[in-house]
């Protein structure tokens, strides 16, 4: 029998860490990356751009789905 690692509040250790991995990967923060580039060739690439938000928000979805559902009944 597998035994979940509980927290004080009941609350599932692994829902807390993929909620952070949630909190981390959120595509609204894709413009902070943008901004902190620092290079010129890195900033006009735009194909990898795209491709890293379609990454971020596929993380993003799959780690806050997993949060909602450890976190869960």
């Amino acid at each position: 029998m597998r035994v979940p690692h509980e927290t004080a509040r009941g609350q599932s250790i692994t829902a807390y860490l993929w909620g952070e991995l949630a909190v981390l990967t959120c595509p609204c923060h894709l413009f902070i990356a943008v901004v902190l580039a620092g290079t010129t060739p890195a900033r006009s690439s735009v194909s990898i751009w795209v491709i890293a938000a379609l990454g971020l928000t596929d993380l993003f979805l799959l780690s806050l789905s997993l949060a909602l559902r450890a976190s869960g009944p």
